[in-house]
């Protein structure tokens, strides 16, 4: 089938060319179906339809035969058709073949519209330039394309074409005569490609071909020869004419330079100076001393090809006198670079020698008297006797300061009016070895985050030599006590770990790093670093054991503050900041943990109900990821005097004892039971009677509440004593509970016999006691009066 055929274009029939209606019956024919197999290319099943009932295949839509079989000369399809019937016993396989035939419907097209080349003039006639030819999609024999050929043609270029195996086109263009572009430099045509086909189609390129410079031509000067006359007193830098040269070549090649020429050297050369690019001409020294003289020197103009092209013409100047001349100077140096240039070592001693001045003025009188003196503070001049000035240092040269140095000298005479000349000249100052390399920065403070490995960049550090050359080279080094734990580039300044660092043993590193210089007498330029230790979260809370252990009296209020747990961590920010919380359930437990650690109580607590409670705490940080630990809290209740002593006995229900009247003084006859909640010296007790001086009958031991007995019971004593017992605790304030003791007394016989035997006795005493006395006082009267008689004697002797 033809490409490009329309939509639903009769291909053939199956029926027909598979001669299935030889094998059988025309009734049988028409059960026949048709139907293609889906292919494995589903783009071929969308080309074709078709009829199930007779075989006969038709276009779905147009084709188009480059699409569909791009670049390929041959465009073949295969299809598979099934021929079946659901009636009777038929299956038949099919391979059906579709042959997509060319037209010429695509002309010949270039990749471009214009092709620009690039031919020198100075090409040999013959030679060919390739160009990319033209592409045509179709591909039949005839459809393809046939041939090239120009459009505009002259007779500077031709065409050749050569047709490849694979279609394509080798096209040149050839050159057919010289070309010179002085005479033209552009040319202009088209490149036509045809195809075979009919009706024929073309397609086309617009070549421009510019013509390349060769240096072919010399500059040419407007005169043979130039003449210029000066006056003496023209100033320097003055232009006092100028040489012209012309070249018809372009770009480098027609772009002329000017100089004197270097094989005719002469005075002229010293006088002035030509520009390079203008041919002007420039006085570049006083001519006052040059005033009638006539000078001749050759100029050449040289374009810049490769190589280039040289002309030359005559320059002659005559310098014409005008009258008084100012000095004339001389400048000699001492071992320069060139005629106006001197390298001085920096730190050169004061008043050493640097160079000469001749001075020489020769009008008479004070005229010719000439004095010199230097404009740069550094340098000085010193008259030498008869022989000009000599040119000395004055000040110590400094290169980091100033590297260079303008000197003018400027001499005068002193005539009226004052007329003056002056030299100049350059002074580089070289360097030494003076400057220590300095660090940009006193002190550096980085930071480096604990637990990171061996390698890792903290930061760097930068210095400059402010010397030159090999004298401002120089590496870094750190202290001997830094190595292990950094290292540095000694190029770059990188200073990086060399340790893995762990806060908790050392929060902050201070180290010196060094900037050495490498000449045999080392600078050295120090700064400091100091590189903190940033926590990371590795170490877990703990909690203070003594912190854990807490006494607190009873009697706390609710609320009332119980204790602190204390806790620990060995980083730092918020990886140390620790909060707590109770972490054990137990509704009994009377306290509130609170964040900081603070316990509190949360209801009244009773030493005499639980004397101790204990439970389970945490602590955790506030890291990023948090760590924490538990602790076990035993809190122990201290007692205080909040009990009163409580009697036993006696109590309301028994309250008193008997006693026989005869018990022998010293007998317990009865013992105070009391006791007290309270601890220690809260509950220890002490017994007393509370009207001590009301009965001396019997005593209570104030330690253990034994009531004793003191003397023996008489018939004169009651039958019935109502004590009132006090039981007070040795707390403080102390507490105390009274009680009433009856004590009832049963008297016997033998205590009522004795006590009549003691009233008889005691009437015998009584009489005996007379007795007695008046013996003693007769006695006594006997013996004053023996004493009386005796002293009556003794007087009458």
């Amino acid at each position: 089938i033809r490409e490009e055929q329309p939509k639903g274009t009769y291909v053939g029939s199956v029926a027909e060319k598979s001669r299935v209606a030889e094998e059988v019956s025309p009734e049988e024919l028409s059960l026949l179906e048709y139907s293609f197999l889906n292919p494995s290319n589903a783009q071929d099943n969308a080309l074709f339809r078709i009829d199930g009932n007779n075989g006969n295949v038709y276009t779905t839509r147009r084709i188009d035969r480059e699409v569909i079989c791009e670049n390929s000369l041959y465009c073949e399809r295969e299809v598979m058709v099934t021929v079946k019937s659901s009636v009777i016993s038929h299956l038949k396989l099919y391979t059906i073949k579709f042959i997509i035939v060319d037209i010429n419907d695509n002309q010949p097209t270039f990749s471009t519209d214009v092709i620009t080349l690039y031919i020198p003039e100075s090409a040999i006639v013959g030679t060919k330039y390739a160009i990319e030819g033209a592409v045509d999609k179709d591909m039949g024999p005839n459809n393809s394309i046939q041939s090239y050929e120009l459009l505009k043609p002259n007779s500077a270029f031709g065409i050749e074409s050569e047709r490849k195996l694979d279609g394509s086109s080798i096209v040149k263009i050839v050159l057919l005569r010289r070309l010179n572009r002085e005479n033209r430099d552009l040319y202009n045509f088209f490149v036509v490609a045809k195809d075979g086909g009919s009706p024929q189609k073309t397609g086309s390129v617009t070549i421009n071909v510019n013509v390349r410079d060769i240096n072919d031509n010399k500059p040419v000067f407007r005169r043979q020869k130039y003449n210029f006359n000066v006056k003496e007193n023209t100033g320097v830098n003055s232009i006092i004419g100028r040489v012209k040269a012309t070249d018809k070549d372009i770009g480098e090649n027609g772009r002329v330079s000017y100089r004197f020429s270097p094989l005719r050297p002469g005075r002229l050369e010293d006088l002035l100076s030509i520009n390079p690019v203008s041919g002007e001409l420039t006085v570049k020294s006083q001519l006052q001393y040059e005033s009638g003289k006539s000078y001749q020197t050759i100029v050449e103009a040289a374009d810049n090809g490769n190589p280039p092209q040289v002309s030359q013409t005559v320059l002659h100047v005559r310098i014409v006198d005008t009258g008084n001349n100012p000095p004339k100077l001389k400048l000699n140096l001492q071992s320069p670079v060139n005629a106006d240039t001197i390298l001085l070592k920096e730190g050169s001693k004061i008043d050493m020698f640097v160079g000469h001045i001749k001075v020489e003025d020769r009008d008479p009188g004070s005229n010719g008297v000439v004095i010199c003196r230097s404009e740069n503070p550094f340098f000085r001049v010193q008259k030498l006797e008869s022989k000009g000035y000599a040119l000395m240092i004055s000040k110590v040269l400094d290169r980091e300061d100033t590297d260079k140095h303008k000197v003018d000298i400027i001499c005068e005479d002193s005539g009226t009016p004052r007329l003056s000349s002056y030299v100049s000249f350059n002074v580089e100052v070289t360097d030494v070895n003076d400057m220590a390399p300095k660090f940009l920065r006193s002190s550096y403070n980085a930071s480096v985050t604990e637990g990171m490995g061996e390698g890792v960049e903290v930061l760097r550090v930068k210095a400059l030599d402010l010397d030159l050359g090999v004298n401002s080279q120089f590496i870094y080094q750190l202290t001997w006590d830094s190595n292990s734990m950094f290292k540095i580039d000694y190029d770059t300044g990188i200073i990086t770990t060399n340790a893995v660092f762990d806060r908790e043993t050392m929060t902050q590193v201070k180290f010196t790093v060094k900037a050495v210089d490498q000449t045999d007498k080392s600078l050295v330029g120090t700064t400091t670093v100091i590189v903190d230790i940033l926590d990371v979260n590795d170490n877990t809370p703990t909690i203070e054991a003594d912190s854990l252990r807490i006494e607190v009296p009873e009697n706390i209020p609710i609320g009332g503050d119980v204790g602190k747990l204390i806790g620990r961590d060995l980083d730092a920010g918020k990886n140390a900041r620790l909060s707590f919380r109770l972490t054990d359930t137990d509704p009994r437990i009377p306290f509130v943990v609170f964040k900081d650690g603070t316990i509190r109580t949360s209801r009244q607590l009773d030493r005499e109900a639980l004397d101790h409670y204990e439970f389970d705490v945490t602590v955790s940080d506030d890291g990023d990821y948090p760590l924490s630990s538990g602790g076990h809290v035993r809190v122990h209740l201290l007692d205080v005097n909040d009990n009163h002593p409580v009697i036993e006995f006696p109590n309301s229900d028994n309250d008193s004892v008997i006693v026989v009247s005869d018990l022998t003084p010293g007998s317990i006859v009865a013992k105070i039971m009391a006791y007290d909640d309270d601890l220690a010296e809260n509950a220890e007790l002490s017994y007393s009677f509370v009207d001590e001086n009301s009965q001396s009958m019997f005593k209570l031991s104030p330690r253990n509440g034994e009531v004793i007995l003191a003397r023996r019971i008489t018939p004169d004593d009651r039958e019935r004593l109502l004590l009132k017992v006090s039981v007070h605790d040795l707390g403080s304030p102390q507490l105390e509970k009274r009680q009433n003791l009856e004590i009832k007394i049963i008297f016997t016989n033998a205590t009522l016999a004795a006590r009549q035997q003691e009233v008889y006795g005691f009437k015998y005493v009584i009489i005996v006691g007379v007795v007695a006395g008046i013996t003693i006082i007769v006695s006594i009267i006997i013996v004053v009066a023996i004493i009386k008689l005796r002293s009556t004697n003794r007087r009458n002797n």
